[in-house]
Parts: structure tokens; C-alpha cells; sequence
């Protein structure tokens, strides 16, 4: 039987939910090849026997960029099966990984479950003042709601040298309006940044501590950590597929104008598709935002 090689660049998200469920699918028909992908992503394709990691940045560019090689080459539509409308895919050529059962150890493993908080920065739709993220104050709460019922929290927040930039990451890595990272003013204690927050809770762990002190690579801890997690609360995107690939409940906070939309969250939609219904959608619009001059982050608490 003739083996596909697949050779990709695209954004995080795309590659997450179209060419990975891709490449499992046909991997179990015995017809894959080679994946030559970006640096970093091998963990995310460990049931192939050659995997390349060739590329040091990702390309929007979805005719150029191996996407248009894909099954679902546009992942907020499929237009054969859905004319228009939004999050609705093909998945008759598509079986996502199962990263939950690989991953899954006894390494990580704690006297009390754990919640991943799932944050980004320096990223959004447009050159506007960035909305797609959780500031200080947010996590202050999340991480007390969360530990004053019972739980413990990884705090994962990327930077730009944990994993392959696009055109997007460029764009807004310089936008002096914010600063480098989270940090805010906390009465008594000066300016700290989010990592740093982390240090006042005895049940919050911050992930970079634990890439610290071990030998895995960043995507390699990180699939490891979302294994053996009891759910997430997360921003929409990229980073929101991976984690609800593990089909486990998932608060997500959404800000994109796309992705505000009610038919985004619909049972047939991709976000629920593929995480067994189990995406809980935080929707703060950005006219909203930009009109209020601030995020609303009290709708996420109460579905925290």
C-alpha cells in the first residue's frame, strides 16, 4: 500500500486538529510515511517512525503550508459537508490520538487532583490592545476558587521560546503597551509577575518550575501534565484543541470574534466533537471589551 508522507508548517491549531488526527487515521491504515513538521512537535506524532523536525516557524500562508494537503484545510469550516457554517469538519479521515492513554504516568501524580490553568500572551486577532489572556487579578481568583474547593493547579503559560512562532507571534511580540509578560502592582508586595503569583499558593505549581527540574522537552511535560489532569481552564485557540483532545471538562474563555459565535459551541461543532461535549464556552466579545475599556472575567468564575 502506497505510504503518504506529510510535510507541514501551518499555525499550532491547524496542525492539532487537522493533520495530527490525519496522520493517526493514517497511520492505523498503514499508509503513513514520513511527517516533516516544526521543531518540537515529535511528541505529538509518537506513533510514527519518522518524524522530521525541520521548521523554526510556522506559516499562515494555508496553500503553501501543508494544510491545503489535509482533509480539513480550513478548520473553521468545512464548505463540502457545511457550506459556511463555522466549526463544522470531515471526520471521516480523522481519529484524533489518543494522548490521554499515552501519556498518562505515575510520575505526575499529587495528594490532591489538579486543574491545569492554561494562559497565553502577546497574541490576538488583530493589532489591538490584547484581550486573549488571564491578567493577575484573574488568576488570583481562579487560583482560590480552584484550591478552596479541593484542588491543586499547574499554571502553564508558554513564552516565545517554548514552542514554533507564525506570523502572528511576530506581529504583536512588540507590543510596548504591555510590557514583556503579566505583572501587575499587589498591595504589600510590589510588582510581580504571574509566574511569581504562583509562589504564594502552597497547591499552585507552576509549570516552568517543573520543566526545571526535568529532562523533558517543553511538549513532552506538557502532554504528560494534561494526561493526568482533572480538567482545564483555558483560552480559546490552538491550546484549547490540545486540551480538549483529552475529553475532559475544559472552561474556555473566548474572545476571537469568530469564535463568539453561538454556532462555535453547537454539539456539532468541532469543539465539542472532539472533547466528547465537554467544552464550556466564557464568552467575552472584543467590541465588548474595547467599549468597556476592561475584561469581565465574573461569567468565568461562576463556570469555574
Amino acid at each position: 500500500m502506497k505510504k503518504i508522507d506529510l510535510d507541514l508548517c501551518p499555525e499550532f491549531c491547524y496542525e492539532i486538529f487537522s493533520a495530527a488526527p490525519y496522520a493517526y487515521w493514517l497511520k492505523k491504515k498503514n499508509m503513513l510515511g514520513t511527517i516533516t513538521t516544526c521543531k518540537g512537535m515529535k511528541p505529538f506524532y509518537y506513533f510514527c517512525d519518522n518524524v522530521i523536525e525541520k521548521y523554526t516557524m510556522r506559516s499562515l500562508d494555508n496553500h503553501n503550508n501543508g494544510a491545503q494537503t489535509l482533509p480539513n484545510n480550513w478548520i473553521h469550516h468545512n464548505p463540502k459537508i457545511s457550506g459556511n457554517k463555522n466549526g463544522i469538519q470531515d471526520y471521516s479521515k480523522w481519529i484524533a490520538p489518543p494522548y490521554g492513554e499515552y501519556y498518562k504516568n505515575d510520575e505526575f501524580v499529587y495528594d490532591k487532583p489538579y486543574v491545569v490553568v492554561y494562559n497565553q500572551f502577546g497574541k490576538d486577532e488583530m493589532l489591538k490592545p490584547l484581550t486573549r489572556y488571564f491578567d493577575l487579578e484573574c488568576l488570583y481568583e481562579i487560583f482560590n476558587i480552584l484550591t478552596e474547593n479541593g484542588y491543586k493547579v499547574i499554571y502553564i503559560r508558554p513564552g516565545d521560546d517554548d514552542f514554533t512562532l507564525d506570523q502572528n507571534d511576530f506581529n504583536h511580540s512588540n507590543i510596548k503597551a504591555f510590557g514583556k509578560g503579566i505583572k501587575s502592582n499587589v498591595d504589600g508586595i510590589g510588582v510581580i509577575t504571574d509566574h511569581q503569583l504562583t509562589n504564594y499558593y502552597e497547591d499552585v505549581i507552576s509549570f516552568n518550575d517543573l520543566l526545571k527540574n526535568n529532562d523533558y522537552t517543553f511538549n513532552e511535560l506538557q502532554l504528560k501534565i494534561l494526561a493526568n489532569s482533572s480538567g482545564f481552564v483555558t483560552i480559546s485557540g490552538g491550546s484549547a484543541i490540545l486540551q480538549l483532545l483529552f475529553k475532559k471538562p475544559s472552561v474556555i474563555y473566548a474572545t476571537c470574534n469568530r469564535e463568539t459565535l453561538p454556532e462555535y459551541w453547537e454539539k456539532d461543532a468541532y469543539y465539542q466533537v472532539i472533547s466528547n461535549q465537554n467544552a464550556i464556552p466564557v464568552i467575552d466579545k472584543n467590541d465588548d471589551i474595547y467599549r468597556r475599556g476592561y475584561q469581565d472575567y465574573s461569567l468565568l468564575y461562576k463556570r469555574i
